[in-house]
């Protein structure tokens, strides 16, 4: 090979080396900018998520008052269980409350109130909560 070559082959070399450390640090800015975007994400609270779908499309708000009813019940159940002893965790009374939180979540999507409404009514109630009382409803 003569030296025309050699310089050549030399300088794409050194080219593709230079692109490998650019595309090394921009691949670890790319895992950087994910991380912290990581972090973001797992800092917002996990808000109940409305059954919407289309297994939903033909419900009528009084079938979520029924559903309500109904994941009450289990609330109630669960309860009994863990004060005689029956074996059941607080886990499941804690699922059964959420799984009610989530039916009244999909009642009041159904109904037109999306998220940005729901945490300005939830506002709302905590506001007139904290004040209700004499104050004495929620811990400062």
């Amino acid at each position: 090979m003569d030296d025309n070559k050699r310089r050549l082959v030399r300088h794409v070399t050194e080219l593709m080396q230079d692109w490998q450390a650019e595309d090394a640090q921009r691949i670890a800015d790319i895992g950087d900018a994910l991380n912290a975007m990581h972090q973001i994400a797992a800092s917002d609270p996990v808000l109940p998520r409305p059954c919407n779908g289309p297994l939903y499309d033909d419900w009528e708000f009084t079938t979520y008052i029924h559903k309500m009813r109904e994941e009450l019940a289990e609330i109630e159940s669960a309860y009994k269980h863990i004060n005689y002893g029956n074996g059941a965790t607080i886990d499941h009374l804690f699922l059964e409350c959420t799984d009610l939180i989530t039916v009244v979540t999909s009642a009041m999507e159904h109904a037109g109130c999306d998220e940005n409404k729901r945490q300005v009514y939830q506002g709302m109630v905590n506001s007139s909560n904290a004040v209700r009382d004499g104050g004495r409803r929620v811990r400062k």
